[in-house]
């Protein structure tokens, strides 16, 4: 009712999971990891179109928007351009998965991409409160996820190419 940080708790709860399940059946973590997360992104696309049906997570008032009447109000439609982008990145995900890469690279493109596609979008919504320097707790996350991401993803090129 009230939201929270579902997505992002998904993510370390999936990242735990799969690493208890490769680790009991001697299978490699981070191909995995590369496999389930496309799926992730096209789950949290459908994710989000049950957030719009829904009225959370919406955006900011808006005379171009969509009337909500769960808010009696005209707002910018965050969820549907979430959903589309997810869906995007569901695509770009399953492409590169087809081509050679990296083990882990996939699921660090999803990382990346969606923390850098959840901080924009985050100025676009208004079901957050503002904190430290105009950012929601969701933007910091995402500082925090896309800066985790991009080290994990040089420190395995790095070794990958050593």
């Amino acid at each position: 009712h009230h939201g929270g940080l579902a997505i992002l708790g998904g993510i370390l709860v999936a990242i735990i999971a799969a690493f208890i399940f490769s680790k009991s059946r001697n299978l490699p973590f981070l191909k995995i990891l590369d496999l389930i997360a496309p799926f992730v992104a096209l789950g949290h696309s459908i994710g989000r179109i049950g957030c719009f049906l829904n009225g959370c997570c919406y955006g900011m008032p808006s005379k171009f928007g969509i009337y909500f009447p769960v808010h009696n109000d005209v707002l910018i439609p965050t969820q549907l351009i979430s959903s589309f982008l997810l869906l995007i990145l569901f695509i770009v995900l399953r492409l590169r998965q087809s081509r050679p890469h990296l083990a882990g690279e996939i699921f660090i493109g999803y990382i990346l991409y969606y923390s850098a596609l959840r901080f924009l979008i985050e100025f676009l919504r208004a079901d957050s409160p503002k904190l430290f320097l105009g950012l929601t707790i969701f933007q910091y996350f995402c500082i925090v996820l896309f800066i985790s991401g991009a080290l994990f993803y040089n420190l395995t090129w790095k070794r990958k190419t050593s």
